[in-house]
């Protein structure tokens, strides 16, 4: 019999299998239906400058479009526009722009006054709001420029790009023109480059050409401060073009040349030529970097020419990984300056080299050179770094010994650099003297680095691990400190070497709160990481590592004391995963707190488990005004959770956040699934958004909105010691559910993707514990891995071998029996639950999961693969709404004793793909 999906689904309500209770539920459960009605409330919004209005969209409502929103904070005015998203206040908080179809809509805030502009296509408000920038659809390409400030407007046809200056009072044009040739009729298209000042309207040409001609422009770029352009001009010769550098400034009459793909240009040699993209200028504006490509001509090959690989051991790359790159990789783009004044090309990169940091003001680069040599990973030579001359190209060798991160100071006196392999230390070097100084001397060794809190090293604890410093936080004026995180404080550190100062008084780390300035990156890298006052106050984002609670705090910088507790609790406002240092796998919208240009209002996205995220604004971090409720949620049976924390064998504290039906009865006898990937109790107070299940890693509130336990446990890896490290939390997790008199400890299943679909594939040959199995995109056999993973690229999964995380920590050949222990496929015959293995042929080495398969398949094992032809690591739509009617059948088969599918019994042959589905019963109870 073929069964339907919508008979399926309607099923899955609970009215034929999985609802065996005879106490009917208070409110539905979450099915089909719900998914696909679900509104979610997005995180991209916008606060007026004066913080009194708002914008924000609902997507999904009405079905299968969203509603953007307009309104007042008080509640005042409210206006709802369904079908449209974006858009943005004038900057003097009196104008909502957006479009609707080919219409600007200037939406007066606070009234009903609206005014239109038909015709226009693209839009744009420059980032200060000084500007609104629109393009009409006819005349194509016609530019419309309006001042915000007096409504005056100016136009300019046929532009297709521009570019403002950072004050936003120049402007450089590329635009389209029609010239005159002989008669009347006859016309031709040329290109042209303007150069306008905004504030007295006077333009300039830079460049014209025809497009008809050997002659086009290929790019360009204009300095911070507007005063200065560089282009770059390309001219066909034959087969290949010949690339000109061209510069402007303000007073010239015409552009000067710089240099070409001449032999005469003084710098360029070899096969390299100019690269006709990425012109850039320093930020003082002295230099103009550009790129230099291999423009190498090889012979063609003889028809007669025999085809072969000639793989060698001294092959930097593998032969394979070399073919890859040529058929899908694009040529190496060498960077290089010239200075702005003219003279010689300066190479700044060779091969394997790329620059690591720029002075902002000032004649100084950091290259850096990873010294692996291609894919050759397990060397681990320390990488060289140099200090390169833009003047004349000299460089000077930099004292570090593994790796490193680097930034300039904002006086570019100092270069600032962290070196791992010197127990995590930052120094300074005075560009002047050339004197380094260790200037975190004192500060405990790696303490500046990220931590991996959930490895253990016996004898050590949870030590830190990891060799990427946690990063900058800011500068202090005329270059005298620098402001750096560790893992849970902020330290001050002198770059005269004064002795470092903790200025969070190390509160964060005595309470186990990491402390994260909102407004920075904690990059190197980032010409925009700001230069604080002395008697600035920082807001600081905390997460409580223990309760996992979050919320804010504010630190005086030249203050002495403990930074002052703004507000914590239970709820999820923001914390962003990379600026805590918690697993990335997060359910909630992260919203940066946002602020109004020009008030103290704080626009925030807030959610806990049981509230689905909503707006709130705040003058001051402590008191919250909500300004939304969306709560799709309390319509259906959703869900509680609770951190559970309990004791393993090797006496470390686990914790994991359990989920449980809202109309849970402690009386009855629960189905648990227990999903993981590393660690997932930072989750407990966020929002699960319900979702078809995509992957191995499972819709939490779908399955316990029908009834089952769910626990997402973290994660404790010993070094060496991946597998049994899993075995260890999971079984302990198992015998502290086993407690409880409402789960069912005959009925427990695991599940895991990926990483955890690796895990699952162990755990699952080394317990007979659990009634069903769900293993996804998962590795099997980590010989093979090794030994194959870097054939196709050339960059492979070396994670095994050299990650930090408890895996292997060794090579085959050093421990093989670590690696044969914790390769599955040689304790296949172990297997005793049910498995259902998921897999996407789009995927990397999806062919390994029918290994796996095949492996099971003969030793007798009860295994299934559902193999998506679409979908990557995940499928979406309806391969993932499939996917979660047969998860959900596999599961109620062996947890709820539910009737097996037909596609479980019998299976589904390849003549009927995509005709029988086979969600349907045949009453048969074991497949």
């Amino acid at each position: 019999m073929r069964y339907t999906l919508f008979a399926f689904l309607f099923n899955l309500n609970g009215l034929v299998f999985g609802q065996n209770s005879t106490v009917p539920i208070s409110k539905p459960v979450i099915d089909s239906a719900a998914i696909n009605h679900w509104p979610v409330m997005s995180p991209f919004s916008a606060i007026s400058p004066d913080g009194h209005f708002m914008m924000y969209s609902i997507e999904n409502e009405p079905i299968g479009s969203r509603t953007m929103i307009v309104q007042a904070v008080d509640g005042g005015w409210r206006k709802e526009f369904a079908g449209l998203s974006g858009g943005f206040f004038s900057a003097d908080s009196r104008q909502f722009i957006y479009k609707d179809a080919d219409t600007l809509v200037f939406l007066s805030l606070g009234s009903s006054d609206v005014s239109y502009l038909i015709g226009v296509g693209s839009v744009q408000q420059t980032p200060a709001g000084g500007w609104l920038i629109y393009y009409l659809v006819a005349p194509a390409q016609e530019m419309v420029l309006r001042d915000m400030r007096n409504g005056r407007e100016r136009r300019f046809e046929g532009v297709s790009e521009y570019i403002f200056n950072e004050k936003e009072d120049r402007l450089l044009l590329k635009s389209e023109y029609k010239e005159q040739v002989g008669n009347k009729n006859d016309s031709q298209v040329g290109v042209s480059l303007q150069w306008i000042s905004l504030p007295d309207g006077k333009c300039s040409i830079v460049w014209s050409g025809l497009k008809q001609s050997n002659i086009m422009l290929k790019s360009y770029g204009m300095d911070r401060a507007g005063k200065q352009v560089a282009f770059m001009t390309g001219e066909t010769q034959g087969e290949r073009t010949l690339n000109t550098l061209w510069y402007f400034a303000a007073g010239m009459t015409k552009p000067a040349y710089r240099i070409s793909d001449t032999s005469s240009s003084a710098g360029l040699d070899g096969n390299l030529s100019l690269d006709g993209n990425g012109i850039q200028f320093s930020g003082d504006g002295r230099y103009i970097y550009l790129g230099l490509v291999n423009h190498e001509v090889l012979p063609r090959p003889s028809p007669d020419a025999i085809s072969v690989d000639v793989w060698s051991y001294k092959d930097s790359l593998l032969q394979s990984a070399q073919l890859y790159r040529l058929k899908n990789g694009s040529p190496v783009v060498y960077t290089a300056v010239v200075a702005a004044g003219g003279g010689a090309v300066i190479r700044l990169e060779h091969d394997l080299e790329a620059i690591q940091a720029r002075q902002p003001a000032g004649d100084y680069v950091v290259v850096g050179r990873n010294n692996n040599g291609g894919d050759r990973f397990w060397l681990r030579r320390p990488d060289s770094n140099w200090l390169v001359s833009l003047r004349d190209g000299s460089r000077t060798p930099l004292r570090t010994e593994g790796y490193s991160e680097f930034a300039f100071s904002p006086d570019g006196y100092y270069l600032i650099y962290y070196d791992a392999d010197q127990d995590g230390n930052y120094f300074s070097y005075d560009l002047l003297t050339g004197r380094i100084r260790k200037i975190s001397s004192g500060i405990p060794a790696r303490s500046l680095a990220w931590s991996d809190e959930f490895t253990y090293r016996p004898g050590k604890g949870f030590a830190p691990g990891n060799s990427i410093a946690v990063g900058l936080v800011g500068w202090m004026p005329e270059d005298t400190a620098v402001l750096v995180g560790d893992n849970y404080d902020i330290w001050k550190l002198s770059l005269k070497g004064r002795g470092p100062i903790n200025i969070t008084g190390g509160y964060g780390r005595l309470h186990h709160t990491r402390l994260r300035v909102v407004d920075d990156y904690y990059m190197f890298f980032n010409d925009n990481i700001t230069c604080y006052n002395r008697k600035d106050t920082l807001l600081l984002v905390a997460f409580d590592k223990k309760t996992k609670y979050n919320g804010f705090y504010k630190l005086l910088i030249s203050g002495d004391h403990s930074p002052i507790l703004l507000s914590m609790g239970p709820w999820t406002l923001w914390h962003k995963s990379w600026t805590m240092n918690i697993n990335s796998n997060e359910f909630a919208p992260n919203l940066k707190p946002l602020k109004a240009a020009q008030a103290n209002s704080w626009l925030l996205l807030r959610c806990t488990a049981t509230e689905a995220p909503n707006y709130f604004l705040t003058h001051d971090f402590i008191h919250y005004q909500p300004l939304t409720d969306l709560q799709p949620q309390r319509r259906y049976n959703w869900l509680t959770t609770e951190l559970v924390s309990w004791k393993q064998p090797d006496g470390i504290n686990a914790q994991g956040v359990l989920y449980k039906p809202e109309d849970f009865d402690p009386r009855k006898k629960y189905p648990v699934l227990i999903n993981y990937y590393q660690q997932l109790s930072h989750r407990v107070y966020e929002y699960p958004q319900p979702e078809y299940t995509g992957s191995a890693h499972i819709n939490i509130p779908w399955f316990v909105s029908r009834g089952y336990l769910v626990l997402t446990p973290d994660f404790y890896y010993k070094d060496g010691e991946m597998g049994p490290s899993v075995c260890t939390t999971i079984l302990s997790a198992v015998r502290m559910l086993s407690t409880q008199s409402y789960v069912n400890i005959h009925k427990m299943a695991i599940s895991g993707h990926s990483l955890g679909g690796t895990e699952t594939n162990y755990l699952v040959t080394h317990t007979h514990q659990f009634a069903a199995v769900l293993s996804g995109a998962a590795g099997h056999n980590g010989v093979d891995l090794i030994s194959n993973s870097l054939a196709l690229d050339g960059f492979g999964d070396n994670w095994l071998e050299t990650s930090e995380r408890g895996d292997m920590q060794s090579t085959l050949w050093q421990h093989p029996e670590r690696w044969i222990q914790n390769s599955p496929i040689f304790q296949a015959d172990k297997i005793t639950s049910p498995l259902l293995i998921y897999y996407c042929k789009a995927d990397n080495d999806w062919e390994r999961a029918i290994e796996f398969f095949i492996a099971l398949r003969r030793l007798g094992k009860k295994v299934w693969l559902l193999q998506y032809d679409h979908g990557g690591h995940a499928v979406f739509g309806k391969e993932a709404e499939d996917f979660t009617i047969r998860v959900t059948q596999f599961f109620d088969h062996y947890l709820k004793d539910a009737p097996a599918p037909t596609w479980m019994t019998r299976g589904i042959p390849a003549r009927l793909k995509g005709i029988d589905m086979g969600y349907g019963s045949n009453m048969v109870n074991e497949p």
